[in-house]
């Protein structure tokens, strides 16, 4: 039996109540749980210090490796399934079952780390370069079609061996992915000051593309699907770095008309799992008003 159990909480205002219900029910240690009525509802604590703890410089699963584990039998959760939250899950499981954190996994930990900081993506303007196993994980991770704790358990296998079950057949379909949006970046827009890159698109590589014009970054995607649900327009504010502009600043005043909007310091957007109405070009305009 395993040490833990593991679930995705629904972070939609109209699946509150089911979700705190749920929260309340069982046991649950959050990572990444980055709604705040949700994340105090995690009996056990929650663990995000990018996002509710407001900083930048540290990845869940780096503090991850060190945080007092859970009791046995607990649920570990969180509301977007990415390489750091799933990591992190599969970091405590790993240390749970009492396996050393060093040498080559230590190193696929702070891959990710990096990764989830920096947010960093292949590029569609570098030209096509074929992806690799890393890259693939990141893409099962969030795919839905996947049962959670495979995505789970998969990851677990990357940090320990490098390798999972399947590796060959998603590295080839991120390979083909890439492939086939190698001209993204020539959808991207800067803003009046040319300071701000603005996309819209449905596909995941395009805050990288758009990086590629400016260091801060509006994307939107007009059919984007919250697990599998049905499509609905969701606005990302990001920067390359910290110290570009002031997401808190802008989150706070797009929540005046739109409550929900929050982030980390460096990546964040509209409220998850509905429609945001906020014109692109109002958000642009707010962004503007606070670079730094």
């Amino acid at each position: 039996m395993s040490f833990y159990t593991y679930a995705t909480i629904d972070p939609r205002p109209q699946a509150r109540e089911e979700a705190l219900a749920d929260l309340a029910a069982t046991p649950s240690f959050g990572l990444e749980v980055t709604v705040t009525e949700l994340a105090e509802a995690c009996s056990l604590g929650n663990l995000d210090p990018q996002h509710l703890g407001g900083n930048a410089e540290v990845a869940a699963i780096e503090e991850a490796v060190n945080v007092p584990l859970p009791p046995e039998g607990a649920r570990l959760v969180t509301v977007r399934a990415d390489a750091d939250s799933v990591g992190s899950m599969a970091v405590l499981a790993m240390r749970a079952d009492g396996a050393e954190l060093t040498g080559e996994v230590m190193e696929r930990v702070q891959t990710i780390a990096a990764a989830d900081k920096g947010h960093s993506e292949w590029s569609p303007a570098t030209g096509f370069v074929p992806a690799t196993t890393f890259d693939a994980v990141k893409a099962e991770v969030m795919n839905f079609r996947r049962d959670f704790v495979e995505r789970v358990e998969l990851t677990r296998s990357w940090l320990e061996t490098g390798d999972f079950p399947g590796a060959e057949v998603a590295v080839a379909a991120v390979s083909a992915e890439r492939r086939e949006t190698v001209g993204l970046v020539e959808e991207v827009i800067a803003s009046s000051t040319g300071r701000v890159a603005v996309i819209t698109t449905g596909s995941r590589f395009g805050v990288s593309a758009a990086y590629t014009v400016a260091p801060v970054v509006v994307a939107v995607n007009p059919e984007f699907r919250f697990g599998g649900g049905e499509p609905h327009r969701k606005v990302t504010a990001c920067q390359q770095r910290p110290g570009l502009v002031d997401l808190k600043a802008v989150f706070t005043a797009l929540s005046e008309t739109e409550p929900g909007w929050g982030g980390s310091p460096t990546i964040g957007g509209s409220p998850q799992g509905i429609s945001s109405v906020i014109p692109t070009d109002e958000i642009v305009k707010v962004v503007e008003q606070h670079l730094l």
